[in-house]
């Protein structure tokens, strides 16, 4: 081999081990873009998790913070003094109107009332609360036969437990 050819074959064996070096650094630089677009694709995940999180939070502690108000409201109309709806029965309607209107949106956003069929439901810790128990050996144990305060679940999470009597016999 003359020393042309052997300094050609140096310059295809340069030029070989050139190649190769360049597609490693291009296979590096691919395996990067594929873990860099990976990590923002769990980024984004994570994101909108967090933000559906934390608008499930701000509804939640809206909604409850609502309740307070539609308890007011419910109170007003329920001990209004039958002269006062008498005399004012415009009043009363709007007070009314005003009052399912508020239900409407509350369930429009995903809040439910807890439902309770007196002296039928049993009573469940997960979404009452026995503020009262008394004796009476008409009803079975654990049978809610008051409700002293609404509860309210929020797209199926209770978000207020019902307050309620219950029936509690001694065995």
């Amino acid at each position: 081999m003359t020393t042309e050819e052997q300094t050609i074959d140096s310059k295809i064996k340069n030029l070989e081990n050139e190649l190769e070096n360049k597609q490693n650094k291009i296979k590096e630089y691919w395996n990067m873009i594929l873990l860099s677009k990976a990590e923002l694709e769990n980024l984004e995940k994570r994101t909108k998790k967090e933000i559906e999180k934390n608008k499930q939070k701000a509804i939640e502690t809206f909604s409850k913070e609502l309740l307070l108000t539609l308890d007011s409201l419910e109170l007003t109309i329920e001990n209004m003094p039958e002269i006062i709806k008498k005399n004012e029965s415009n009043f009363i309607t709007g007070l009314e109107l005003t009052y399912k209107m508020l239900i409407k949106t509350l369930i429009n956003n995903g809040v439910q009332i807890i439902q309770i069929k007196k002296n039928e439901t049993l009573f469940d810790p997960l979404k009452h609360e026995a503020v009262k128990t008394i004796k009476n050996s008409s009803y079975n144990n654990n049978i809610i036969i008051e409700i002293l305060q609404k509860g309210y679940t929020l797209n199926q999470k209770v978000i207020r437990t019902s307050k309620v009597t219950i029936i509690k016999n001694k065995k």
